[in-house]
């Protein structure tokens, strides 16, 4: 799974963002929060610019272990990611509703793999059985744009601070490399003999049509949803 790497620009984002924040703490509070929702759990923290608008920036950690069924083939999945977001708070009616939209770097990505106790594949254009290990990894993007509604306290007092947030995260179209291992017979490869997945040309070539289809597959996951819930304390 691949480390969280964030972009130049979105860095100089978070830190011309810091720079505003600056003289605007002189003059309202801000709040230190606990999150945890579809993104997992984090910590934010959020502060005013003006009356209506203020910065968020968070930090959330995810991982989940599930099962995947794609193309007729069982996989167990192995998902996580770290997330840092920087976010703009824009509440037009001046009370608690806010809109929000920013930038979240991020590692998004699962691993799969093929469930053992599986005995027939049908992969590409042929039918197989037999001791097959397929793995995959999938990547997105490493920067998402963030867009999203939701409700939190105000900022005026000291106390506890609550939020709830409902909204998209758009991680864009897949990578996915898929890899396959062992030894497997096919009515209509090699005359039903055994086929050395690695080595049989006819095989790769089904396997990189299953490929390029369970990437299409998994293009339904390029809008990842976000509900998170927040607990904390203004300063």
């Amino acid at each position: 799974m691949r480390r969280l790497h964030i972009h130049a620009s979105f860095l100089s984002l978070a830190l011309a963002i810091t720079i505003v924040l600056l003289p605007a703490t002189s003059r309202a509070e801000s709040a230190l929060a606990a999150s945890f929702g579809t993104t997992g759990l984090g910590v934010e923290w959020i502060t005013p610019l003006n009356d209506r608008l203020r910065a968020r920036v968070m930090l959330t950690y995810i991982a989940i272990n599930a099962d995947l069924e794609e193309e007729d083939i069982d996989y167990e999945v192995e998902f996580d990611s770290a997330n840092f977001g920087a976010v703009l708070e824009w509440r037009p009616f001046g009370t608690n509703f806010r809109l929000s939209g920013g930038l979240v770097g991020t590692s998004f990505g699962f691993d799969l793999q093929s469930d053992n106790a599986q005995q027939s594949y049908d992969i590409g254009n042929d039918t197989y059985s037999g001791n097959l290990q397929l793995e995959g990894d999938v990547e997105f993007a490493d920067v998402a744009p963030y867009v999203s509604i939701g409700w939190s306290s105000d900022l005026d007092d000291y106390g506890v601070y609550l939020g709830v947030e409902l909204g998209l995260l758009y991680v864009g179209n897949p990578s996915l490399s898929l890899d396959a291992s062992g030894d497997i017979v096919s009515d209509d490869i090699n005359n039903g003999r055994p086929i050395q997945v690695r080595n049989n040309a006819e095989f790769q070539a089904d396997l990189e049509l299953e490929r390029q289809k369970l990437e299409d597959d998994l293009e339904d996951y390029a809008l990842y949803p976000i509900l998170t819930f927040s607990v904390g304390y203004r300063f």
